[in-house]
């Protein structure tokens, strides 16, 4: 596997299931740094899922990992 790989699935493992929550500028904000964060590292697994937290959470006013 793949450095990269490994550190995609590590990190999805942990960060994503932390975002979670109703509607806040604390975790819009905290969703949209994630996301650039992780894009800008080159993490896909974990910046799509961290892109559809954030899109649930501007459409439904809550975000939770396990959906």
């Amino acid at each position: 596997m793949h450095i990269t790989a490994a550190l995609d699935s590590v990190i999805y493992a942990k960060v994503p299931p932390d975002l979670r929550g109703d509607d806040r500028s604390e975790l819009r904000g905290a969703a949209d740094d994630c996301k650039q964060a992780l894009s800008l590292h080159g993490l896909p697994r974990c910046h799509k899922r961290g892109g559809e937290s954030a899109d649930d959470l501007k459409v439904t006013g809550s975000a939770h990992f396990w959906q």
